[in-house]
């Protein structure tokens, strides 16, 4: 069996970046539910969504940033780094 693959270890830097990792989709989870929080009650306030488009600015780039740093430990995970 030749294989090229670093095997599998769970060194110190591995345990932190899974620890990282759940940390991270935790956020995603939470960022999504927070967003559908935010639809659903702005439907009852005065003005709508237009009027608190800041609020949902903010929530957005929180998910772009958690997603993002996700996929970048999924892939140092993976690579074994």
């Amino acid at each position: 069996m030749t294989s090229n693959q670093v095997p599998h270890g769970w060194t110190e830097a591995r345990v932190a970046r899974a620890i990282a990792m759940a940390i991270s989709g935790v956020v995603v989870v939470a960022d999504f539910w927070l967003l559908v929080v935010f639809l659903r009650a702005t439907r009852g306030l005065p003005g709508g969504l237009a009027s608190y488009w800041y609020i949902l600015t903010g929530i957005v780039a929180v998910f772009v940033f958690a997603i993002l740093r996700l996929r970048r430990h999924w892939r140092a995970f993976q690579a074994g780094e």
